[in-house]
């Protein structure tokens, strides 16, 4: 290889690393965009879908209550159903991006790659931001911890 192939191909690796930094940039905002969208999603839902919902004071929210309930349960033992309604919130909230936001994050990771992630892959990620934030809530609310130290079951 003749250094001008060198040169070229360093100069194609450096924008390609380039673009996928400055993709990565916007992709990690625009991540938790869609884990908060996720968030408000689960928030519309009526609490009392969640089975254990009366074991918490009136004023927590769907989100509150699931917060916690993630803490010790998996999906299914929260709700049969929820898993699969957090997938259909998930792809919701990813659906409501616009194609520049959803380049992005498809890119956010091509120079590494050398390809777009796929769709199971962004959802892999946004699923696990989503959780990230779920965690989160649960141990910096203060509510929530105020209802930890009193709760006796």
């Amino acid at each position: 290889m003749t250094d001008i192939h060198k040169n070229i191909f360093s100069e194609e690796e450096n924008l390609l690393h380039e673009i996928q930094d400055q993709c990565s940039h916007f992709a990690d905002e625009l991540i938790t965009l869609v884990a908060k969208r996720i968030m408000r999603i689960i928030n519309s839902w009526p609490v009392f879908l969640l089975p254990n919902a009366d074991d918490y004071p009136n004023t927590f929210n769907t989100f509150d209550i699931l917060s916690c309930e993630y803490q010790s349960k998996s999906w299914e033992e929260i709700s049969p159903f929820l898993e699969d309604a957090i997938e259909r919130s998930i792809a919701s909230a990813y659906d409501s991006l616009n194609q520049k936001e959803k380049f992005f994050i498809e890119y956010s990771e091509c120079f590494y790659n050398t390809r777009v992630l796929e769709s199971s892959e962004i959802n892999k990620i946004l699923r696990s931001r989503f959780i990230e934030l779920l965690n989160e809530h649960w141990s910096n609310s203060k509510k929530i911890q105020k209802f930890q130290e009193k709760r006796t079951w």
